[in-house]
């Protein structure tokens, strides 16, 4: 750690200390101090020459390089330090000692940080470099795999490794990873089968923010987690998982709820660097290659980053451009303010390289930098890397664009590099699209046009394999992604222009067939309703003959009740002129008025004749006695004469027809006679029998009558033997 010159105590660490050392040991105002490591002994030049610094209140880098390396940067500009940067990187001695305190304990280190706070130098140049070196037990023997997630993160992990496996196929892999959490973790213990049982892989996975940003398949995104954190927490595994992820990121991980537990467990929050460790990036990696400050200007550097959050990256890149302005081995105050300082020197080199470019080119890099400009969803914006023939938009234009990104690259505003297949260019750090004013003006001026660019890129990317009809876009989206065409002509590539034209091939196809089906069930529906309408007319004619047919049987069926039940006869009339009008029906009708005019109640009830009826002395009942030759009625019946319904069910007790019914005076008893001579007296009240039948006429009964009091019955009848004379009895 870079040392303030007027605090005049330092640590010297000497051979027998362990490894890593741990700092929570240390009181804590020197917990954050800067150490000499001559753990190795003085014969290390370096922590020698270090502590002969400390002791003169000199920087702790070396006095002058043995051979002074002018043609060499010591600054990365807005590029991260990678590992072979290490000599280099400097100021974070005192995190790279307690992260890999961590790592002694832990196999999933998650190392959080704003943008722009140095997360990934501070693992690729700090960390990296640490392990390999041994500073763990065995971590030299370890095999360290650094990669970032981008559009395809469980893709980019088999590549990774398959480096392990390489007789295995990309595809086998692939597949197996998408289907088993366990594949990482079983391949890599397969491939570790035979070497020393303290031997692992460590996954870097650098800007662990690009699952969110980048990749738009959840079932990817949620394998290549599974995969990861299966083989980082299974115990007894050899796969350890370092990742660095944005703080403004870290609420996404929520959604997935183990990765959430992960990371809050084991994280490292990156904080901003004190000011000693600040001058120490800033002076040891000049003093390094044997450059020297002018006096006055680190101050004034550092005075420019307090006002700047984020600020490593335009700090980094201030540094580059004085170095690109040096005088000799000098570097000045002048050539500091001529670049633009760390607030302004981002803009100004971009806005230079700009300039010098024709307008065709200019154009050019618009369209490169919007490609390369991820438009934050409740985030800021972040950078991605594009394939070199998904910038190339135009015919012909495959040229103009290298030149231009060749020319970028070489100013640090961009990096290239290759991959299987393809080259890809990246912006070198967000801190130029955060710092970039005419970057945010382009990016602000369509920023919804540039959220549909960017997934329309995804999708057409995905449907080129297969060309599969599923993912073409459809109404509301195809729509949108053509009218955003024809507002940026020439700003699609040669397979977003197919996709979209496929899309609309597609949708003219769709609609067509639309058309056609229209007019098919327009033609359909004439004819259904033609057909409809005959159906209707032939069934309404059929209708009415049946009609007709119903109202002629019920007037046949009518006219044959007149004679014998009068009232059904009358009722089937009425039914067959409601049923429909025809003359035969009216007819029938009629004459069923005219012949039985008189009718004003009919009585139902004997299933055979009546061959006597009568009504009580109050006129409210009547009284019939029912029955015939075939015996199917041998009962007397009670009507109520106003309703003439019956007042309920016959007397019965008859052997043979009922031949005559009389009530007496009071109106309390009724007696009736039957062929045979049988008499029976009943109580009207409780239509009960009131004893035995009298018997002792021995042929049928004909009349019956009672005395004026009530008490006395005369019954007459007739007796056969020896002739045929009429006989009376009193009862």
């Amino acid at each position: 750690m870079a040392k303030d010159r007027s605090f005049r105590v330092f640590l010297v660490l000497l051979p027998g200390l362990s490894e890593p050392f741990d700092t929570s040991q240390l009181p804590p105002f020197l917990s954050t101090r800067t150490w000499v490591d001559l753990r190795k002994g003085i014969e290390d030049a370096r922590s020698f020459q270090s502590l002969i610094n400390a002791i003169k209140g000199l920087p702790l880098g070396p006095e002058r390089p043995i051979e002074p390396r002018d043609d060499v940067c010591p600054y990365r500009g807005l590029q991260a330090f990678d590992e072979e940067h290490a000599e280099l990187f400097f100021g974070r001695e005192g995190d790279i000692q307690r992260l890999i305190e961590k790592l002694k304990t832990t196999r999933f280190l998650a190392v959080l940080g704003a943008s722009g706070s140095g997360k990934s130098s501070l693992v690729r140049a700090g960390v990296v470099p640490a392990l390999k070196r041994g500073v763990l037990p065995e971590s030299d023997t370890w095999t360290i795999r650094v990669f970032t997630p981008g559009a395809h993160p469980l893709a980019n992990l088999a590549a990774n490794l398959l480096r392990l496996h390489p007789e295995q196929s990309m595809s086998r892999t692939l597949d197996e990873m998408n289907t088993d959490e366990r594949t990482l973790h079983l391949a890599v213990s397969l491939a570790f089968a035979e070497r020393h049982a303290n031997e692992r892989v460590v996954w870097v996975v650098d800007q662990f923010e690009e699952i969110f940003t980048l990749c738009n398949d959840e079932r990817e995104r949620a394998q290549f987690l599974s995969n990861l954190l299966y083989a980082a927490f299974i115990p007894g595994g050899r796969n350890a998982v370092v990742l660095t992820l944005r703080a403004d990121f870290y609420q996404k991980c929520a959604a997935y709820p183990e990765l959430s537990e992960r990371i809050a467990a084991n994280q490292f929050l990156v904080s901003p660097m004190h000011e000693e460790n600040l001058k120490q990036a800033i002076e040891e990696p000049a003093w390094h290659v044997g450059l020297e400050f002018e006096q006055g200007l680190v101050e004034t550097i550092f005075d420019d980053i307090q006002s700047q959050p984020g600020a490593l990256p335009l700090l980094e890149h201030a540094l580059l451009e004085l170095w690109e302005r040096r005088r000799g081995n000098l570097l000045t105050l002048e050539a500091y303010r001529e670049s633009g300082g760390v607030q302004g020197a981002i803009a100004k080199r971009a806005d230079a390289i700009y300039d010098s470019f024709t307008t065709e080119q200019q154009q050019i890099v618009r369209r490169i930098m919007l490609r390369l400009t991820q438009p934050g969803e409740g985030t800021e914006d972040t950078r991605r890397r594009a394939s070199m023939d998904e910038l190339v938009t135009r015919m012909g234009e495959n040229k103009a664009v290298e030149d231009v990104t060749q020319t970028m690259a070489n100013a640090r505003l961009l990096t290239t590099d290759e991959e299987p297949g393809k080259q890809v260019v990246d912006v070198s750090h967000e801190a130029l699209i955060r710092g970039w004013p005419r970057l945010r003006k382009w990016i602000e001026e369509d920023r919804a046009g540039l959220r549909i660019l960017r997934r329309l890129t995804e999708v057409a990317r995905e449907w080129q394999p297969t060309k599969d009809e599923s993912l073409l876009y459809r109404g509301a989206r195809l729509a949108q992604a053509a009218e955003w065409r024809e507002r940026n002509e020439g700003a699609l590539n040669e397979l977003e222009r197919e996709f979209l034209d496929a899309s609309m091939a597609a949708q003219r196809a769709v609609e067509r067939r639309k058309r056609q089906a229209v007019i098919a069930l327009a033609v359909g529906l004439v004819v259904a309703v033609a057909l409809a309408m005959l159906a209707v007319v032939q069934w309404r004619r059929a209708d009415e003959q049946a009609q007709i047919a119903v109202a002629r049987q019920l007037a046949a069926e009518s006219y044959a009740q007149i004679e014998t039940r009068p009232d059904l006869g009358l009722l089937l009339g009425v039914e067959a002129n409601r049923v429909k009008e025809i003359f035969g029906a009216r007819r029938t009708l009629l004459l069923d008025m005219l012949y039985r005019e008189h009718i004003s109640t009919y009585l139902h009830g004997p299933a055979d004749r009546v061959n006597k009826i009568v009504f009580s002395p109050d006129g409210k009942l009547l009284a019939g006695g029912s029955g015939g030759a075939s015996g199917r009625d041998n009962s007397v019946w009670l009507w109520d004469a106003a309703s003439g319904q019956p007042t309920g069910a016959p007397l019965t007790g008859h052997q043979s027809q009922v031949n005559c019914v009389a009530f007496s005076p009071d109106g309390k008893l009724l007696a009736s006679g039957d062929q045979t001579g049988g008499i029976i007296l009943w109580d009207v009240a409780t239509r009960k029998p009131l004893g035995t039948a009298l018997m002792g006429q021995r042929n049928g009964i004909y009349s019956l009558a009672f005395s004026a009091d009530s008490k006395i019955l005369a019954s007459g009848g007739i007796n056969y033997e020896p002739a045929a004379t009429g006989e009376i009895y009193l009862w």
